[in-house]
């Protein structure tokens, strides 16, 4: 990669200084913490792209603030105006759909993430449609064997089905053209794999397979009401939306841009699908780096984004069980364990000081403290199938600690939670930390 970067530029700028003149700016995703982003800087080093490995002339921009950055000055073009303004970000990318809601500030800003949502739906979850499709009119057994043995000839199928009917597909019938898989000519050695009834129906259609207008409907509905139902429970989770933006490979479809233009057209969102929305990643980066010297143009385009808590975070608290508790949650002594909830899913982060509790010592040396973690904004119960258990803090406290008040704090980054016990009063300054990685 780093040969090409060059080569490209030199063709069009044969007399630069590569590493006096170039500055690289290169989008991540948010979760990258340090340890990522040095083992990006040693790579890029090794493929000549810096020549020394803290070199200025690498940057990191996250892949949602340079989406941001592109978007705002879009937003400032079709007038929409800021003040307590949301918009909401769908990013429908080929694994994943990620959904990202932030305030429009006054001063055209984009305010702090007020929710996020994604899941595993995005455009090759219809590639996948259409593999399922396949192995009806062949087999299982026969796709199964081509992916071992021949993936290749899948996969040049699967790219004929995107290039001749997947980007096209329109949803509207009038516009679809009838479409015949050749299976001699797009993948011949499948005829090996064939067995049974399916070849004696393959043999009888000379290897071809029709694919007609509700077949290809039925591969795309599944994939898209997957991701319409994650953009109803976002803008439930909002008071209102002003602008919807798609970006991402899978937003150039038009089947997808027309089903989410009709089933939110009546709450009034302006759905903006970019020219280029492949392209707004990269845009947005290049429009950072042409500004990253000049302090004044940088904080008119930068976005206040502090982080946000993807999932929602408790602690078990054991009491006595109640009538209205579930009878199957009951412990053998009468008590059940509750989730106590420290972290709410969608609230902001408090980078510097933290979440902290107070316990008494004797409290802490009697018993552990449980932390779990659930996708779900409300749950009452550790035992509930939906919450996880991330890890036990069980914390010795000196014996000359008489009840002491003890500060118990988690400071919570991307990918790891810092827990900090201390003396409340520091008088003999006691203190105890740990860490539980890999927290999602």
């Amino acid at each position: 990669m780093g040969k090409l970067i060059k080569e490209t530029l030199m063709s069009c700028w044969p007399c630069i200084d590569f590493f006096e003149n170039v500055l690289i700016i290169m989008p991540i995703p948010a979760e990258y913490d340090d340890k990522a982003k040095s083992i990006l800087r040693e790579c890029a080093y090794k493929a000549c792209l810096i020549n020394e490995k803290n070199s200025m002339g690498l940057q990191f921009i996250t892949k949602h603030e340079a989406t941001s950055i592109h978007c705002v000055n879009m937003l400032r073009e079709i007038n929409i105006n800021g003040g307590s303004t949301f918009i909401m970000f769908v990013d429908c990318g080929n694994g994943t759909i990620e959904l990202t809601t932030q305030k429009l500030l006054e001063n055209h800003k984009l305010g702090e993430i007020t929710e996020w949502n994604g899941d595993y739906c995005g455009g090759n979850f219809v590639d996948d449609e259409f593999v399922k499709f396949l192995s009806r009119k062949i087999g299982p057994s026969a796709i199964d064997l081509v992916r071992k043995n021949q993936y290749s000839q899948l996969q040049y199928m699967i790219q004929e089905f995107y290039r001749r009917v997947k980007f096209p597909f329109t949803g509207q019938r009038e516009d679809f053209n009838q479409f015949i898989l050749d299976l001699e000519e797009y993948c011949p050695v499948i005829k090996q794999f064939v067995k049974g009834s399916e070849l004696d129906e393959m043999e009888h259609d000379e290897w071809c397979i029709e694919l007609n207008f509700e077949d290809v409907k039925a591969m795309f509905d599944p994939v898209i009401e997957r991701i319409l139902q994650l953009i109803r429970t976002q803008l439930n989770a909002i008071r209102s939306c002003e602008a919807m933006i798609l970006i991402g490979s899978f937003s150039e479809s038009k089947y997808l841009q027309t089903r989410i233009e009709q089933e939110f057209y009546q709450r009034n969102i302006n759905i903006i699908v970019p020219a280029y929305p492949l392209k707004i990643i990269a845009e947005g980066a290049v429009q950072y780096g042409l500004v990253l010297d000049k302090l004044d143009e940088l904080d008119k385009m930068t976005t206040i984004s502090p982080s946000i808590f993807e999932k929602t975070f408790g602690i078990k608290v054991t009491r006595k069980w109640n009538s209205s508790d579930p009878i199957e949650l009951k412990l053998s002594d009468g008590m059940i364990n509750s989730f106590l909830r420290i972290a709410k899913r969608g609230d902001e982060i408090p980078s510097d000081t933290g979440i902290s509790m107070i316990f008494s010592s004797s409290f802490i040396s009697r018993n552990s403290l449980d932390l779990f973690v659930t996708d779900e904004h409300n749950v009452k119960y550790c035992d509930s199938s939906e919450v996880n258990l991330i890890g036990t803090l069980k914390i010795h406290t000196p014996s000359t600690f008489n009840n002491n008040a003890i500060s118990i704090t988690l400071f919570f980054d991307s990918t790891k939670i810092k827990v900090v016990a201390q003396e409340v009063d520091i008088k003999t300054g006691w203190k105890h930390e740990i860490v539980f990685d890999n927290i999602y």
